[in-house]
């Protein structure tokens, strides 16, 4: 008897070992990286929002353009995703990674973003000059074919 537990200890502690060395042993959930720019330029003081199950917090970048955010372990856990946004000054970046390890370095680019002139004004305008003239053309033919 004494020896069958003390197979089933050995095998528990060789199970469950291995297991542990993927768990956090820290209660936090950190998440932390750089946020540059498009041209390889690191921006300050970007305001970055990391949001884990619903969770968000907040960050500003530093003068090497980090940031860092700490969630506790009842918010964010190993295997969530979370999503990194950043916006500076018209320029915005977001990325969404699963939750691997206790710290978790998710960079993020932020680009540029020029405003765009509203597309389905001009073409339903175009649209509608084709369809006039069209119309008119082939109603004009038509009558002059009836008076022939």
């Amino acid at each position: 008897m004494k020896t069958f537990i003390s197979i089933l200890i050995t095998v528990g502690v060789l199970v469950l070992l291995p297991i542990s060395a993927f768990a956090c042993s820290s209660r936090y959930i950190d998440v932390s990286g750089v946020v540059s720019y498009s041209n390889h330029h690191v921006g300050k003081g970007v305001v970055v929002t990391v949001i884990c199950r619903g969770d968000t917090l907040t960050a500003k970048t530093n003068r090497h353009g980090e940031y860092s955010v700490q969630f506790n372990n009842r918010q964010c856990k190993i295997n969530s995703r979370v999503t990194v946004g950043a916006t500076y000054d018209g320029a915005t970046g977001s990325v969404t990674r699963k939750v691997k390890k206790c710290n978790n370095e998710i960079n993020v680019v932020i680009v540029p973003v020029s405003e765009v002139p509203e597309f389905g004004a001009m073409a339903s305008i175009g649209a509608t000059i084709i369809g006039g003239g069209s119309f008119l053309y082939i109603r004009r033919r038509n009558l002059s074919v009836k008076k022939a």
